[in-house]
């Protein structure tokens, strides 16, 4: 009888272990606390750690605004005609990000991240929570490239390695590549057969240069970018497994601009995602209630509390262009907060402002917010 128990036992638990997918004990991919493990990291940023430094600094940075890359992406599309100057001229008009904006030489790398908006919002999460883990993951997966003999100094990109950083930057500094590589080969054998790479290409019209898909590593054709392109955004501190950025959010680098007026950096995970004061349209993770990861402290937003505009939806009360409720009644200060989130278009009468955002019929009160969303009249 007992051995008839202990074969049923052991028989179940064999049947339990066959039911496991395949990998899940030998491939630990999270760490206590962590969103994301190594494999996931590695599996999601296999198609962007080998773009030039800047370039991918910009692209992480926009895919923790990833609906401000959907509405550039739209608008770009729409606006096919303008270059140069008179695309700068529009450019400027617009509250996106500095990263967004830099983004727009690259139409094709902002319709990729649109296109696939899912993984850019995974990046842009990773990216939030995890810098110094994203980080590792892309020296990691730089590393297997140039072990591969696929990263490598050419006539388009400059790859200079620190000891086991690995830097990668244009040739000439106003002229960006694009590499287009297949992330299933680039890297040799893939160490996580459970989580294989994604491979996500930009659509690059004209005549690429290099060998490129399923071949290593080749290019997309010059990118023309201005003489701030390269520095403007901050830098990378790659030893210290941290990004600085520049704190100004709101310039526009494809132009020239003043070192000494407009740059000043702080750590990337105070903006990314719309942190810190200031933030200009809708650059919160929203969802229809206006909560998420905007500046504010405001809770669900609505007409309760102020919160960042996000996606708003109509009872958010972030930025008004983005239909996120904002108007007469908006919470939040002229530009996002000033101190204590009062100000002109949120405080006084109908805003959540005051001190702490309460009071105000209509408007505020429950959170209004050091910091706010844009709300008002904006």
């Amino acid at each position: 009888m007992k051995t008839n128990v202990f074969v049923k036992r052991f028989l179940v638990g064999l049947l339990v272990v066959m039911m496991v997918p395949y990998g899940a004990f030998s491939q630990q991919t999270t760490s206590s606390g962590k969103a994301f493990g190594e494999a996931e990291l590695d599996q999601m940023l296999a198609p962007i750690a080998l773009y030039p430094d800047a370039l991918l600094a910009q692209v992480l940075l926009a895919a923790t605004f990833p609906d401000q890359v959907a509405e550039a992406n739209r608008w770009l599309k729409d606006n096919p005609n303008l270059k140069g100057d008179a695309l700068n001229d529009a450019i400027d008009k617009m509250g996106w990000d500095l990263s967004v904006k830099a983004l727009a030489p690259f139409p094709q790398v902002l319709a990729m991240m649109a296109e696939q908006s899912a993984w850019t919002q995974r990046m842009g999460e990773a990216f939030m929570a995890q810098e110094s883990d994203v980080m590792a993951s892309i020296q990691r997966l730089r590393a297997k490239a140039y072990t591969a003999g696929n990263l490598k100094t050419t006539s388009e990109q400059n790859v200079v390695v620190k000891g086991e950083v690995y830097e990668i930057a244009p040739v000439n500094p106003r002229v960006v590549y694009v590499p287009r590589y297949d992330p299933a080969v680039v890297y040799g054998t893939w160490w996580w057969p459970s989580y294989p790479p994604y491979a996500y290409y930009p659509v690059w019209p004209g005549v690429a240069v290099g060998v490129g898909i399923g071949l290593g590593i080749g290019f997309w054709g010059a990118v023309g970018v201005g003489a701030a392109w390269g520095w403007g955004w901050g830098s990378w501190n790659w030893a210290g497994r941290s990004m600085n950025v520049n704190v100004n959010r709101n310039i526009n680098i494809n132009r020239n601009i003043n070192r000494n007026r407009n740059f000043r950096t702080t750590n990337a995970r105070n903006v990314a995602g719309g942190k810190g004061a200031g933030r200009r349209a809708g650059m919160g993770r929203g969802g229809k209630h206006g909560e998420g990861r905007g500046t504010g402290h405001a809770g669900r937003g609505g007409k309760r509390g102020t919160g960042h505009a996000g996606r708003g939806g109509k009872r958010g009360t972030g930025h008004a262009g983005r239909g996120g409720g904002g108007g007469k009644h908006g919470g939040g200060a002229k530009h996002g907060g000033a101190k204590h989130g009062g100000g002109k278009h949120g405080g006084g009468k109908h805003g959540g402002g005051a001190k702490h955002g309460g009071g105000g019929h209509r408007g505020g009160g429950h959170g209004g917010g050091h910091g706010g969303g844009h709300g008002g009249k904006r």
